[in-house]
């Protein structure tokens, strides 16, 4: 291992208008440059980041999907309960009623009915 630093930073100073360096433990700021001889390493990081990018780009597409199917089945449930409503409450009509729930209920599930 080098006795250089891995990383330094440089900025402009405004007042001066030259050019300030600072090592890994000065709390650099500005831009970060790294040793010639870490550029593989870096790249390597750099690559890896993106992949995990990458990843969770392709995560996200298929949660938005995911929601678009399930508010789908929302909007149909709730047409379905406003139909029950729709059911006159005699005695006679609690059977249907039951039956409707439970086939809705199947339905946003992704369960068989039958």
């Amino acid at each position: 291992m080098s006795e250089y630093p891995e990383r330094i930073w440089a900025a402009e100073d405004r007042q001066t208008h030259s050019t300030m360096w600072w090592p890994d433990d000065a709390g650099g700021v500005g831009v970060e440059y790294v040793r010639a001889d870490r550029i593989e390493d870096v790249q390597a990081e750099v690559n890896g980041a993106h992949e995990i990018i990458l990843s969770e780009r392709a995560e996200v597409l298929r949660l938005r999907e995911r929601i678009k199917e399930l508010e789908a089945k929302l909007a149909k449930a709730v047409e379905k309960l406003e139909d029950m409503q729709k059911v006159p409450r005699s005695d006679a009509s609690h059977g249907i009623l039951m039956v409707m729930i439970k086939h809705t209920l199947a339905d946003l599930k992704g369960q068989d009915d039958g």
